[in-house]
């Protein structure tokens, strides 16, 4: 199940945080994943993203908040 989402900055891909603890990026135009990312230790409450597209923030409810550079994996 989605929890949060946040579209990018230049509208190309929507990243969803997920009850599964994940954090999902799907193409806008297509609504198909290209990519999940895992580790979180509970599930994905909020979420932002740089204006710049240089990195997103994931915070989840135990309150912790990650950081993520946004390089080499195809996200801005």
């Amino acid at each position: 199940y989605e929890v949060s989402s946040v579209a990018s900055y230049d509208s190309q891909c929507v990243v969803s945080g997920l009850i599964d603890r994940s954090v999902l990026f799907e193409d806008a135009r297509t609504a198909q994943a290209q990519f999940a990312l895992h580790g979180h230790d509970d599930f994905v409450m909020s979420l932002d993203v740089s204006p710049t597209g240089g990195f997103f923030a994931t915070g989840v409810r135990t309150g912790l908040l990650g950081c993520v550079s946004s390089e080499g994996i195809g996200f801005s």
